[in-house]
């Protein structure tokens, strides 16, 4: 009777083999569900790390647009235009708006803006597009003009992935104009900055307009 219970109490090789194989595709099915958990956690935190950065750039180019020394830009070029009357020739952007193409970027916009927290003192602060990467570069302030022109280390890579920037001026009784633009009889009434990026769910565009009063 003591030889057949320790007979029945273990488990045969085939039983034993079984078991190895079952816990051995619970194993690759639970590696391979932690892994897909893994790759999608990635895939959010890299999408929502692009996002904020992408609201980033926005917010700090709308932030450099509405804090424009439009006024005191008036005052620097008065001489310069004070000869000049001719309903036609206003500018489409206020002076302290400036948009060029360059042969080595596809544009470059200046602004001239008062430097936060220094009243009376203003900079210059330049966008561009180089690559696919959007760079921010701003002087150091001065109550002088002409003022400063930043210089290379001052800039910054803002934003990565940056397949296509325009930026367009809204012309009134006539609708967007790319820019750089010719002068008319009025001023912009508005500013379009478009952006195409590059995600791993494909290219998205991206717009925000903004008031030029």
């Amino acid at each position: 009777m003591g030889r057949r219970r320790c007979a029945q109490a273990g488990f045969t090789l085939i039983e034993v083999m079984v078991a190895i194989l079952i816990m051995a595709i619970i194993s690759v099915i639970s590696w391979r569900g932690l892994d897909s958990i893994t790759q999608a956690s990635e895939r959010i935190d890299d999408g929502a790390q692009a996002s904020a950065a992408l609201l980033n750039a926005i917010r700090q180019f709308e932030r450099d647009v509405a804090w424009r020394a439009d006024g005191e830009m008036a005052v620097s070029t008065q001489a310069t235009n004070a000869g000049n009357t001719s309903l036609r020739n206003v500018p489409l952007l206020p002076a302290s708006l400036h948009i060029e193409r360059l042969a080595r970027v596809p544009w470059r916009v200046e602004i001239v803006r008062g430097v936060a927290g220094s009243p009376g003192q203003w900079q210059r602060v330049q966008w561009w597009q180089e690559g696919e990467t959007l760079f921010r570069s701003a002087a150091a302030g001065s109550d002088l003009f002409p003022l400063p022109f930043p210089r290379e280390q001052d800039r910054v890579a803002v934003l990565e992935g940056v397949g296509r920037i325009d930026v367009r001026a809204w012309r009134p009784g006539q609708g967007w104009e790319n820019l750089p633009a010719q002068h008319g009889r009025l001023q912009a009434g508005g500013l379009e900055l478009q952006l195409a990026m590059r995600t791993f769910q494909g290219d998205a565009t991206y717009r925000r307009v903004m008031l030029l009063e």
